[in-house]
């Protein structure tokens, strides 16, 4: 996808990677308030994290993400953390198809 300055490509509705020239970014979605969704405003992108290469940015989000998802128990844990490796997984194959990268 492309926003007026450069590429992204979207892990999920909260999280999408950038890049320039020298780093990859991670850009957060902001959920509006109820206050400015009814002016039917989306939120906007903001970056949170900088990665010199693919390695640290994978693994990175991984333990983010699993970090702040829901569990009750070391089973909700393991579960959670599976379904965010498979989510890690068809994110690199995309920037594999996308890109044409880390091949």
């Amino acid at each position: 996808m492309k926003t007026a300055d450069r590429s992204y490509l979207p892990i999920n509705d909260r999280y999408r990677v950038t890049s320039d020239s020298r780093q990859w970014i991670v850009e957060r979605h902001s959920i509006p308030s109820a206050a400015d969704a009814k002016k039917g405003k989306t939120g906007s992108w903001t970056a949170i994290k900088y990665y010199m290469n693919w390695e640290q940015l994978s693994k990175a989000m991984k333990e983010m993400m699993l970090m702040e998802s829901e569990y009750q128990s070391h089973k909700d844990l393991l579960k959670n953390a599976a379904a965010i490796a498979e989510l890690m997984d068809d994110f690199h194959s995309r920037m594999v198809e996308v890109h044409g990268i880390l091949k």
